[in-house]
């Protein structure tokens, strides 16, 4: 495997400080976090003394302004860093800015056929459910050696996104590139991960495709080869596909076709199912938490071999076709049957979250259909919490707040979920009756080692609180970001450390791990 240096590609930055975009987008994201949380803290004082409320509510609002630019200029940062960087951390592997422009370097000086491989790993978002990050590092750790060991020393092998990788096979014709994209496949095939007590089969999706002197558009390239390995994911998964101009588009309509009628059949046979993830309150020090547990009702999917298939394959697909209504309507309705089984005191304790679309807050037959599944079930409306995503709710905002008041006058109440990423956030509070505000985990997941991160969370949790809201803090993902949302005095967490998705149960009663540090 040719491993490059950053000096060897090219990629090292300029010199002289001011002429150098780390350093300029760095003390942009000091300056502009500075300030917004200056400007919070103001805003908060007076808040808190009843000073005049528009004039310190705008000073919260550009304060939260200041402080998402901020975290804009962050990203911007992490983003030029990671092109800059020539190897990815996780797997001593190219990264994929060194991939392409290794890539580019070697195409326009050569006069060879080359191979192109575009690899995913099948079934890696359900393995990471089940074993969290760690788990879904060291599969990622030990897939990338797997495939090391079946390269030619003059190959070049990358990890170019979340789970996926790409090898360049040098002046390799076609039928010895499908040879050893076959090695690769198989030897992933036979490797069995394991991890705690589960064991899990793994295999790889690849997408190949031909190089030669001609070829100059490196981006298209790899796009090419990805969408040959997003066919060989349609077909079955486990498999090479060559690509070939022309066939994937049909293949594209193909797949949208039958995941439309996988859809529809889950629909009327009832193969959707439910999960559900604690969401827990975070003791604070010298306090008594009676906060009650949440649970969050997730969808999955089986296809016809019993695999699960995420959210983000179904809803998609589900939205183009008009059927989002629908499948809200069935977790509620296969949701509240499950509850209507427990035991009437389980409800004293707990509260079920339920996300709803965009297309139902739209929706005007809704509010019967809710009314007639509760006398139907006899659930109790305030065990019972919606969660509308900001985007979903601002789309329609005065439909979206007319259906959440006459909810919430049966006795429901409303979770605000990916609270933060809007540039208005608060100011949509003005008009959407939400009772929780859930911390878009973009914020949340670095919030231990990075300063700006956790000024924002800082900033969004004080001025929730002084407007009466209970902060739920996604993405909490180990004990230090935990320690540092009790810091911040935020009431709920949600991630893998506080617990995986499970499937729905039928004693959901919450009992602490002994081995979780929540006690204050």
């Amino acid at each position: 495997m040719m491993l490059r240096s950053a000096n060897m590609l090219n990629l090292s930055p300029q010199t002289l400080p001011w002429k150098n975009p780390r350093w300029l987008i760095s003390n942009a994201v000091i300056v502009t976090s500075a300030f917004g949380f200056i400007l919070g803290l103001v805003a908060i004082a007076g808040l808190v003394l009843h000073s005049p409320m528009p004039f310190f509510q705008n000073l919260a609002f550009l304060s939260l302004l200041l402080l998402l630019a901020s975290l804009g200029l962050k990203r911007a940062l992490q983003r030029f860093e990671d092109e800059v960087k020539p190897i990815d951390p996780l797997t001593g592997l190219l990264s994929r800015q060194s991939f392409v422009t290794h890539l580019h370097q070697l195409l326009k000086a050569s006069t060879q056929r080359h191979t192109l491989l575009y690899m995913d790993l099948d079934g890696f978002q359900n393995i990471k459910s089940v074993c969290g990050v760690s788990g879904a590092d060291l599969l990622l750790q030990q897939v990338a050696n797997i495939l090391s060991g079946r390269i030619r020393t003059t190959d070049t092998l990358a990890r170019i996104g979340r789970d996926s990788f790409a090898v360049l096979l040098l002046g390799c014709p076609l039928d010895q590139g499908i040879r050893i994209a076959n090695s690769m496949r198989e030897a992933v095939r036979n490797f069995h991960f394991r991890w705690d007590v589960h064991c899990f089969n793994t295999s790889v999706s690849m997408g190949l495709l031909q190089l030669d002197m001609h070829q100059r558009d490196i981006l298209a390239a790899m796009d090419a080869a990805y969408k040959a390995c997003q066919e060989a994911k349609s077909k079955g998964r486990d498999r090479v596909q060559i690509y070939r101009s022309g066939s994937i588009e049909r293949d594209e309509e193909t797949l949208r076709s039958r995941l439309i009628a996988q859809v529809n059949q889950a629909l009327d046979v009832d193969r959707f199912c439910l999960f559900q993830q604690k969401i827990v309150p975070i003791p604070r020090e010298g306090s008594i938490t009676n906060h009650k547990v949440h649970y969050e009702i997730l969808l999955r999917m089986m296809d016809d071999r019993g695999q699960l298939i995420m959210p983000n394959m179904i809803l998609p697909i589900a939205e183009k076709y008009h059927l989002l209504t629908a499948i809200d309507r069935w977790v509620i309705s296969h949701a509240f049957a499950h509850f209507a089984k427990l035991n009437t005191k389980d409800f004293k304790d707990i509260c079920y979250t339920i996300n709803l679309t965009g297309a139902t807050l739209g929706d005007g037959s809704f509010l019967a259909f809710i009314k007639n599944e509760i006398r139907k079930h006899k659930i109790p409306p305030q065990s019972i919490c919606f969660e509308i995503t900001e985007t979903n709710a601002v789309a329609n905002l005065m439909k979206a707040a007319g259906l959440m008041h006459e909810l919430k006058a049966l006795g429901f109440s409303f979770s605000l979920d990916d609270f933060g990423t809007g540039m208005s956030s608060f100011e949509y509070l003005k008009y959407l009756p939400v009772d929780y505000l859930k911390i878009d985990g973009t914020f949340v997941k670095d919030i231990a080692h990075d300063k700006v991160d956790f000024a924002i969370v800082e900033a969004m949790s004080r001025i929730g609180h002084t407007l009466g809201k209970t902060i739920i803090a996604e993405y909490v993902e180990s004990q230090p970001i935990l320690n540092a949302l009790k810091t911040l005095q935020i009431d709920y967490a949600q991630g893998y450390y506080i617990g995986e998705p499970e499937p729905l149960v039928e004693s959901p009663l919450f009992f602490a791990d002994p081995d979780l540090q929540l006690v204050a």
